[in-house]
């Protein structure tokens, strides 16, 4: 869209009575400057206007140095420009606007070197309205009377972020640098006639900033569809290799986005650039497994990306990188049947937290934390033994999977240690088993309730995004559909895809297993495994046989909590694993109990089930 049909558009601006056009009378020599869908400002009824005071370079043959003219028209489409001093001669002339831009210049043929050094620094752009900084911009004209028809010499180009996890992030400044190392804000050799130029390319100003003052919010509100926008206005032109984006946050860390591509700026226009995603993690994985005592080291580095896919770029963020200042435990359970600490009192060293593991089998959860001790992370400590068992697959092929879910801390079927940690489709920390549970009957309605071991909260606009779920990660978020606020994201556990022939995902930021491993596809889970209602009764479970042979992997019947309330349902009669891919109505799990095994079911992300994780390839 142009500026001037952008600027007409704009919303919340009411009608003002603009000066009438050419409301100042012409002197002698004096010329008229008509704009084109530019502007140096806009008015009240965002009309594109003069504005007085405004100074325009008039030069000719005769006069190859220039004379300056200045308007006192105000709020006038077309504004009347007197000469400051003596009025420029000759029969054909060429105008500069602001006169800032060539002051001396010297006219040599048709051509003068025009500055864009004005441009260098800029305001906050959100959209084209009064606010936008158009006024530094240059023009050009040339005429054989004294009526000068304007052409814009620069465009914008308009970067789209979000802050998609609601982490509050605020951008203090944006330096767009031209790949091709364009002097963007250098100077131009500009033909005045047709308005065309070519950048100088040796990369002495080949930046320009956008200075933000106090910040803007990149909030999202959870949705990839409410971007934050920055508009740049930078000289027209294809620049061949992209640009660079040198993101500045309040809090001093810095990011780094290129968008490598040709992009083709044309005058007077604003182009629209694809929307990003910044994501801001710490650490290269969200769960620390050990079946020693001693200190586990665990990275705690801030990285970041752009991905709309959440994966693991591990970009380190540069600037500030010392957020965390101090660590906790949130939550720690021992094995069934001990008592005592799975983990003493964690510290932080540089970018590593520390976390003392006294050698009790068991799970906890420890937190980073900023300076008012809000959770910035968290990661899971599982101390378990844990082996990895090799399945040989038609349809996913062979893969290596641990023989146990995450957080489990026993492989026997029967021991309610075997049957691992909840989880909410898509959240990157367990919550909790509580341990042991009675098997429940009909009579119970196949409910163990008021168990919760963590506390809960109502999905809502506040309390239904990632942001929050990062921030309270004991916190269930509960919800008859989704925890989500407005719909999950297909995206946060790796395969987008959603449905079993949807292919193998990737590692997130959000993915629950240790470094080196990641959720389960559902393909994992395509073994042709037959149900057998004696055993499963006898068992609470299988041992499935997963390598075509002799090795088997114990599946218990380990049930799920509620999601809109607190109770596991169907302990030891029903077998639930999330899977890694979202489908048309919810997460895609594998089910097994002794009437059927399905893996294409799909359940509400709210639902806290097992995990199983497979290695990375």
């Amino acid at each position: 869209m142009s500026l001037a049909l952008l600027c007409a558009i704009a919303a919340g601006c009411a009608k003002d009575n603009a000066a009438p056009e050419n409301s100042v009378g012409h002197s002698t020599g004096s010329i008229t400057g008509i704009i084109p869908s530019t502007r140096t400002s806009l008015d009240m009824s965002m009309d594109v206007v003069w504005n007085s005071g405004d100074r325009i370079m008039l030069f000719s043959p005769e006069c190859p140095g220039g004379q300056a003219y200045v308007t006192e028209s105000s709020q006038t489409k077309e504004g009347a420009f007197n000469p400051e001093g003596e009025s420029t001669p000759g029969t054909k002339r060429y105008a500069v606007y602001p006169a800032s831009a060539v002051e001396g210049a010297t006219l040599s043929g048709e051509t003068v070197k025009v500055d864009f050094s004005a441009a260098a620094v800029q305001g906050f752009a959100g959209a084209l309205d009064a606010n936008a900084d158009i006024s530094i911009l240059p023009m050009t004209a040339c005429s054989g009377n004294d009526k000068f028809a304007f052409k814009n010499l620069f465009g914008g180009i308009k970067l789209q972020m979000v802050d998609y996890q609601d982490l509050g992030i605020m951008v203090k400044k944006v330096e767009i640098t031209s790949l091709d190392g364009l002097q963007i804000a250098g100077k131009a050799d500009v033909n005045l006639v047709d308005g065309t130029f070519t950048l100088a390319a040796d990369g002495g100003a080949s930046s320009i900033v956008l200075d933000l003052g106090a910040g803007v919010s990149i909030a999202s509100g959870g949705s990839f569809e409410s971007v934050a926008d920055f508009i740049a206005f930078i000289p027209a032109g294809t620049y061949s290799k992209g640009f660079r984006f040198t993101i500045t946050d309040t809090e001093g860390r810095i990011y780094k986005k290129e968008m490598a591509s040709a992009i083709t700026v044309e005058p007077g226009f604003v182009t629209p650039l694809k929307a990003v995603p910044l994501s801001l993690y710490y650490g290269k994985a969200n769960c620390c497994q050990t079946a020693v005592s001693g200190t586990v080291d665990i990275d705690i580095t801030p990285y970041y990306t752009f991905s709309p896919d959440f994966i693991y770029e591990n970009i380190k963020v540069e600037g500030n990188t010392s957020l965390a200042k101090s660590a906790k435990v949130i939550w720690q359970h021992p094995v069934s049947g001990e008592s005592g600490d799975v983990v003493g009192t964690p510290s932080i060293k540089d970018n590593l937290l520390q976390v003392p593991v006294k050698g009790l089998k068991g799970n906890a959860l420890v937190g980073i934390c900023d300076a008012s001790g809000n959770v910035l992370w968290s990661y899971h400590i599982w101390v378990s033994e844990i082996n990895d068992l090799k399945y040989t697959n038609e349809t996913a092929g062979d893969f290596t999977m641990m023989d146990r879910a995450l957080g489990a801390v026993s492989v026997t079927l029967k021991d309610q240690n075997s049957y691992g940690y909840f989880y909410q489709w898509g959240r990157k920390d367990p919550f909790p088993r509580p341990v042991p549970l009675t098997r429940p009957t009909s009579d119970d309605k196949y409910k163990n309730a008021d168990v919760e071991l963590t506390a809960n909260t109502a999905s809502t606009a506040e309390t239904g995004t990632i942001g929050y779920a990062v921030s309270h990660p004991d916190t269930r978020i509960l919800d008859a559909k989704s925890w989500y606020f407005g719909g999950t994201p297909a995206g946060l556990w790796g395969n987008s895809k959603g449905t079993y022939e949807g292919g193998k995902g990737v590692k997130t930021i959000y993915d629950p297993c240790p470094e080196g491993y990641r959720v389960a596809d559902p393909m994992c889970y395509s073994m042709g495994w037959q149900f057998d209602k004696d055993y499963c009764n006898a068992n609470y479970g299988y041992n499935f046989i997963v390598d075509g042979g002799s090795v088997t992997s114990a599946y218990p019947t380990n049930g799920f909590l509620s999601a809109n309330g607190n109770a596991v349902e169907y302990l030891e009669y029903r077998g639930y694993l999330w899977t890694n891919a979202f489908g048309d109505t919810g997460g895609v799990r594998f089910y097994y109990n002794n009437a059927s095994i399905k893996n294409t079911d799909q359940n509400v992300p709210s639902i806290g089930m097992a995990v199983r994780c497979i290695k990375e390839q």
